[in-house]
């Protein structure tokens, strides 16, 4: 093999190795922007529910979905912290004790700021003690 094919097979390689690693890890406003992600799993556990608790990703990084409550604020991403410090909400109460739990700890997570990790479809939210894993659900393709 000639040298210039083994340079070339050499870039190709460091290429795909950094196009593979820009899909996992800590997202961009942009990665995010316009995706609606749907709640698949509380600490490892695989959630299952009626109604099933989003969080979507707008204009700016406005940050709303629904736990039992409809949410809204606007987020911040500050390294691998997503935060929304000012978040309101509707103040139902929920029918399902485990979803008022998940509501007040997912509204202080944010708070607080989450840990974030963006990976394929998956979303990953973390801190105050919770793992919430939501996949890519967009509403129109």
């Amino acid at each position: 093999m000639n040298t210039y094919f083994k340079l070339m097979i050499i870039g190709l390689a460091i290429l795909t190795g950094l196009n593979l690693g820009a899909c996992a890890g800590v997202p961009t406003q942009g990665e995010l922007l316009h995706h609606n992600f749907v709640l698949t799993e509380v600490n490892g556990v695989v959630f299952t529910g009626e109604k099933i608790p989003n969080i979507q990703f707008n204009e700016g990084l406005k940050v709303s979905g629904a736990i039992c409550n409809n949410y809204m604020g606007q987020g911040e991403l500050v390294g691998d912290k997503l935060f929304v410090k000012e978040l309101a909400s509707t103040k139902m109460l929920c029918f399902d004790q485990n979803l008022n739990e998940l509501e007040f700890a997912f509204g202080n997570m944010l708070m607080n700021g989450a840990t974030v990790n963006y990976s394929g479809n998956e979303l990953m939210l973390s801190g105050d003690g919770y793992r919430l894993k939501f996949k890519l659900q967009d509403f129109v393709d």
